[in-house]
């Protein structure tokens, strides 16, 4: 109610809220002060939770038409078990998901004794909860879980409340844990705890059969922390919450601590340095998370934790900037010898120590920034990069030149014999930011495995040997108009995934990979409708049309063209006025998005008799297209901000 009472003034009288929330007793107080109602969305009928078991239940279907007399026994088991769900479809979800390995009628017996024992034994410690009847499905849930996959959820405890996970990242942290034994594995077992119903899907990936985000029930979270916390697998401090600091104290001085989550608040040096104090070098991984903090002097943080921490396998530590000058990292960081994971993304400008070259096992190593950083960032790269030969995915930071004898060393010539040497990083699989001008373009080639990979074009593009296992492409250049660019997308012709952020001379249909499943188009100032040939791709699922991506005024959708296209966003085609959809185009489309194309007068009539249209997104856009949208595509849902 707090939080509450800090909102309520930006709001305006007629202002409309939605608010959700698991405590009645707020909303009943929203309701007093707001003259609102109280949703309380229905739990399910016995018949509706069957129905949904039946269908998570995949092997239900084979049993019911092979062995009609098992199929009533379990169906009399399934609807007693469904009892301790209370009807909530999370709780229905995970039982599915647990019966759908069960195939005899023997398997069903056991889980169904071990349901009622589990919820009598819940019954006695959880008291008058809500949903002590379905916590003990949750938990049984986890209790029934491969060995494998413990971990794996238990591990998820790390990620505050309702946060969008990287998938990606999470696949990494995996393995860097030694979960698993590679990224695939870690994104198996993540599905497999997706099939389980103990994770949601968040957003799609362009590619079939895997995931971009995902998240946790609040319920399955609660279950996931006490575990973690009950199997001392890992603690979570939040400094966020009033008890976060003397919990800090309380976790480091009882017993030994493997894994540590820390929600920061204001101040991460007075937050963090009291776990100094433990010094037994158990702690395998260290996650920070919070917002953007700037400190008189990061090294008294980093130096005792680098101290103290010596066996770290894991160290995800961003969003922190110095007041005055570039951080030099202590070179106490070298004594991390067996890091595998280390994120100083957001990180203020910092220099690496030569010690870092210790790290031999490091296996992630993220430099972002969303600034540029100083070229002489570079020669402190440059020193300890080449011996990190274990390194799988690498993201450089943003590199310019600030300073008058900066520049002068680049005309001269003398940042050449500074450039990075990435060829002996023969594992890598990932490299982002790699700039033209300060990287040795020619030993790309040497990189075999590279299957993502993101380019700041500064000087002329080389010839090189297409790595064959490449999905995805960046290439970003500002400045004028490059025919390099079209000579080199020639050569990649297998990639899945491409983004351009740079001006076209022409999007000609030879330089497109007939794999790519999603492209994303920036700055590009075509002055030909790129539709047609965008169009003709097969299997691209995703589209992006990005800023100033098109300066002409018109564009079509040619006829049964973009055959898979799922997700299409126009975005600022400042010189769009009409756009048209012609038969059969855009057949599949589930999500829309236009944003701030100002001079587009009307929604696309073709686009009216599209099915499969779930989600229309229009934001900054004129009245004369709001008021054809209201006559061609009102009924879809829509969020729909028009200025």
């Amino acid at each position: 109610m707090k939080a509450w009472d800090i909102l309520k003034a930006a709001f305006s009288e007629n202002t409309k809220i939605l608010i959700t929330t698991r405590i009645k007793d707020v909303a009943e107080h929203v309701k007093k002060e707001r003259r609102g109602f109280v949703c309380e969305p229905q739990t399910l009928t016995d018949e509706e939770s069957w129905e949904l078991l039946e269908k998570k239940a995949s092997s239900m279907t084979s049993i019911k038409a092979t062995n009609p007399s098992d199929y009533e026994e379990m169906k009399k088991l399934g609807k007693a078990m469904l009892k301790h769900c209370g009807g909530l479809p999370l709780a229905v979800v995970v039982l599915g998901g647990l019966l759908s390995a069960k195939r005899t009628l023997d398997e069903w017996v056991t889980l169904h004794e071990n349901v009622k024992e589990l919820i009598n034994k819940g019954e006695e410690s959880i008291g008058e909860q809500e949903y002590k009847g379905v916590l003990g499905v949750l938990g049984l849930s986890y209790d029934e879980l491969p060995y494998q996959l413990k971990p794996c959820f238990l591990h998820l405890a790390n990620f505050p409340e309702d946060s969008e996970i990287n998938v990606k990242e999470l696949c990494r942290l995996w393995t860097a844990e030694g979960f698993v034994l590679n990224e695939n594995e870690a994104h198996k077992c993540l599905m497999a705890l997706v099939y389980r119903g103990m994770v949601q899907v968040g957003k799609p990936s362009s590619i079939v059969g895997r995931i971009k985000t995902c998240r946790m029930h609040d319920l399955m979270r609660d279950l996931c922390l006490e575990k973690a916390r009950n199997e001392n697998f890992l603690r979570l401090i939040n400094f966020q919450e009033a008890e976060g600091s003397a919990l800090s104290t309380q976790v480091m001085s009882t017993g030994k601590v493997r894994r540590l989550a820390v929600h920061s608040n204001e101040n991460i040096v007075s937050e963090l340095l009291p776990l100094t104090n433990n010094r037994d070098g158990c702690l395998r991984s260290l996650i920070c998370f919070g917002p953007q903090q700037e400190l008189l002097n990061p090294r008294d943080l980093f130096k005792p934790l680098f101290n103290c921490f010596y066996m770290l396998r894991v160290l995800k530590f961003e969003n922190i900037s110095q007041r005055s000058s570039r951080i030099l990292l202590p070179k106490e960081i070298g004594r991390l010898i067996h890091l595998r994971f280390l994120s100083l993304r957001s990180l203020s400008e910092f220099r690496l120590p030569s010690s870092m070259a210790n790290l031999r096992c490091l296996q992630t190593l993220d430099l972002r920034r969303n600034t540029f950083m100083s070229i002489m960032v570079l020669y402190s790269i440059n020193i300890v990069i080449s011996k990190l030969d274990r390194l799988r995915h690498l993201y450089l930071p943003l590199l310019w030149v600030d300073t008058l004898l900066g520049q002068l060393s680049v005309q001269l010539g003398y940042v050449k014999q500074f450039q990075l040497r990435l060829g002996s990083l023969k594992s890598l699989e990932t490299l982002v930011n790699f700039n033209t001008s300060y990287c040795k373009f020619d030993e790309l080639s040497q990189l075999t495995k590279l299957t993502k990979l993101s380019i700041i074009i500064e000087e002329g593009l080389g010839e090189i040997k297409p790595a064959s296992n490449l999905q995805s492409l960046e290439l970003i250049k500002y400045g004028d108009r490059s025919e390099a660019i079209v000579s080199f997308l020639s050569s990649y012709l297998r990639i899945q995934k491409l983004t351009l952020q740079a001006k076209l001379v022409s999007l000609q249909e030879n330089i497109l990979s007939p794999n790519l499943v999603k492209v994303t188009l920036q700055h590009s100032r075509l002055d030909v409708d790129p539709m047609p040939i965008l169009g003709k791709l097969s299997k691209l699922r995703i589209l992006a049309l990005g800023s100033e991506s098109y300066d002409g005024k018109e564009m079509v959708c040619c006829k049964d063209s973009f055959p898979q296209l799922e997700s299409l966003c126009i975005h600022r085609l400042l010189n769009l006025e009409d756009w048209r959809g012609e038969e059969g185009a855009l057949s599949k489309l589930c999500h829309l998005k236009i944003l701030y194309c100002k001079k587009l007068k009307s929604y696309p009539h073709g686009l009216k008799t599209i099915t499969t249209l779930k989600e229309i997104e229009i934001i900054g856009m004129s009245e004369g297209f709001k008021t054809s949208f209201d006559q061609e595509g009102g009924d879809e849902d829509c969020h729909n901000e028009i200025e």
